[in-house]
């Protein structure tokens, strides 16, 4: 393959992958999700990046494209996802919150109702802990659980 035609390769794969972010990306907007980093670089040796991320409140979304692909590629390959299980197990050791979607979820509002979900339970907790003037590792780490009277 000469040099041409790599680009376009790439070009044409990196086109593919990000429609899904951009769809979500835009989302994000429309529903006033606080602001995010694209592309956040979360490890401090390694060059991961996750798709987007709000560091202040330890979230982070990946979007996972390529799982359908015919052969094993993209995501769905034993090696990518091997290194996807290692990149996702230091996104949790170093204290994020993982969200991955894929196009499906994308585009039917799934993914960013979870997402709004998300940070509505943690305005919930900020004002609860403000309210007890207490910070309890229980109830910054985990959503408050509702029930169906309230």
């Amino acid at each position: 393959m000469n040099p041409y035609q790599e680009n376009l390769k790439k070009l044409h794969k990196e086109s593919k992958r990000s429609r899904w972010e951009k769809t979500f990306e835009f989302q994000l907007k429309y529903h006033e999700i606080p602001p995010h980093i694209s592309q956040f670089k979360f490890h401090e040796t390694r060059k991961w990046a996750v798709d987007f991320a709000w560091p202040n409140h330890r979230i982070i979304v990946e979007i996972e494209g390529g799982i359908w692909i015919k052969g094993g590629a993209g995501h769905s390959h034993p090696i990518s996802i091997e290194r996807d299980i290692e990149k996702y197990n230091q996104v949790s050791l170093y204290g994020y919150r993982l969200f991955r979607f894929t196009d499906k979820e994308i585009r039917s509002g799934a993914a960013i109702n979870l997402l709004k979900e998300v940070f509505k339970q943690e305005e919930l907790n900020h004002a609860l802990q403000k309210a007890t003037n207490v910070v309890d590792p229980v109830i910054r780490n985990f959503p408050i659980v509702r029930t169906a009277s309230g």
